[in-house]
């Protein structure tokens, strides 16, 4: 028999979600998720519920099962733009094992040089093209979170407007138990199934493997909160992709591509962007 289908996009964390529902109606016994992988993606033959899949992507081979270009969905994951950091941090790190820590500037451009995984491929080929040091690292990851911004919003937009989905739920709610768990129960129930099963220890491992990608969401929200208000903000202790994603950010308010920095500035009061112009730099 043919499974419902939970869609979602890589980094939203659907497989952490078909796990949870499978222990949690009480198909399955209770296992570690995670194993030695990053993402939630130990026991790959575990007894589902749902399908958890990926919109088809034209780009990769239709035989990939994980892929998916039916119409008909069950769940669908949805996530808001001020999610999307959160998310593209986490696909790096975790989607597909790839391994790629973002939040760690040591040697971060020679580890995205050197990764051979497909989701790091397009990354790896075209940093070359920037300047070998921090700022040119900088300016290449703004531009990699424009671009990885756009993408999965309109790809989320597509899967919208293309397909037939019975059940929408929040990207959101994954970061907070009480929600998370009303989510699942609903989901169970749309499934035909009952919550048997406890699952709160499993969130509370989950929220913890994260804390890193959720502090440096936090970072950055509250850096260009600051600055939009015009507050002191320490940025002394910024890594490159979160001074990138304060500087994406900031081009989004106003509008306008904002010119690099020669250095980057110690606090928000000191951001002063001016609109970027080809052989002009701002100077500090």
């Amino acid at each position: 028999m043919t499974l419902p289908i939970l869609l979602f996009q890589g980094g939203t964390h659907g497989n952490f979600l078909s796990r949870c529902l499978s222990i949690s109606s009480g198909t399955i016994e209770k296992f570690n998720l995670w194993g030695e992988n990053h993402g939630a993606h130990a026991n790959k033959h575990f007894k589902n519920i749902i399908d958890h899949l990926h919109p088809y992507d034209q780009a990769r081979s239709p035989k990939i099962v994980d892929y998916t270009d039916t119409k008909d969905i069950h769940t669908f994951i949805t996530f808001s733009h001020s999610d999307l950091y959160r998310i593209i941090l986490w696909v790096f790190y975790a989607g597909g094992e790839a391994r790629l820590n973002l939040l760690e500037d040591k040697n971060l451009r020679h580890r995205i040089s050197k990764n051979n995984h497909p989701i790091v491929k397009d990354m790896r080929n075209i940093i070359k093209n920037f300047e070998d040091n921090d700022n040119g690292t900088q300016e290449f990851l703004k531009k990699m979170l424009t671009h990885v911004h756009s993408f999965l919003a309109d790809q989320m937009q597509t899967q919208i407007d293309t397909r037939n989905i019975s059940y929408i739920i929040n990207y959101k709610d994954f970061f907070e138990k009480d929600s998370f768990i009303i989510m699942v129960k609903d989901t169970l129930t749309r499934l035909g199934f009952e919550y048997n099963i406890d699952i709160s220890d499993m969130h509370v491992k989950f929220i913890e493997r994260m804390q890193p990608f959720i502090q440096s969401d936090h970072r950055v929200k509250q850096a260009f909160s600051a600055w939009l208000n015009q507050e002191d903000y320490d940025l002394s202790n910024f890594l490159l992709v979160e001074k990138a994603c304060l500087d994406y950010y900031i081009e989004q308010h106003l509008g306008y591509e904002i010119e690099n920095w020669q250095e980057y500035p110690k606090n928000t009061k000191d951001l002063n962007p001016a609109e970027a112009w080809e052989g002009v730099r701002y100077e500090l």
